[in-house]
């Protein structure tokens, strides 16, 4: 059973681990994807880590139990695909990507959030990297 991590994200204290029989008492939870049935899932860092397929690592996944900061700081100013990047880089992709997950899948159906420009970009981002020109266009316009 292989899963694809999705995001790091609040959950009631009820909840419990999909892998073990422990319940998520740090009311935060990984949400990860079955790669082939699409099924997602609740459970804690251990269990996380060891669900992943090769490819995947839970480091740099969007974090919803923490609060995005919607300033500059740290922005890059190239335009290209992400190359260079560094520390300021990273973290406006984790922005962007946490913006994309909460607009385009959290929120999108409950309060009609989602824009087709978003939407593709949220689309794209599940299957490869977004280029550094579609994060900095995220940053500004989120």
């Amino acid at each position: 059973m292989s899963y694809k991590p999705i995001r790091k994200d609040l959950t009631e204290s009820t909840e419990k681990c999909e892998f073990c029989p422990n319940r998520l008492t740090s009311l935060k939870a990984y949400v990860l994807k079955h790669i082939t049935t699409g099924k997602l899932v609740y459970a804690g860092k251990t269990c996380a880590e060891k669900k992943l397929a090769d490819n995947e690592t839970l480091i740099g996944i969007p974090d919803f139990t923490k609060f995005t900061l919607a300033s500059n700081e740290g922005a890059s100013s190239s335009g290209g695909r992400s190359g260079g990047g560094g520390q300021s880089s990273d973290n406006s992709r984790r922005r962007a990507l946490e913006y994309l997950e909460l607009r385009e899948n959290k929120l999108a159906q409950e309060c009609g959030t989602s824009y087709k420009v978003l939407n593709n970009y949220y689309r794209k981002s599940l299957t490869e990297e977004l280029y550094e020109n579609e994060i900095l266009h995220l940053r500004f316009n989120s």
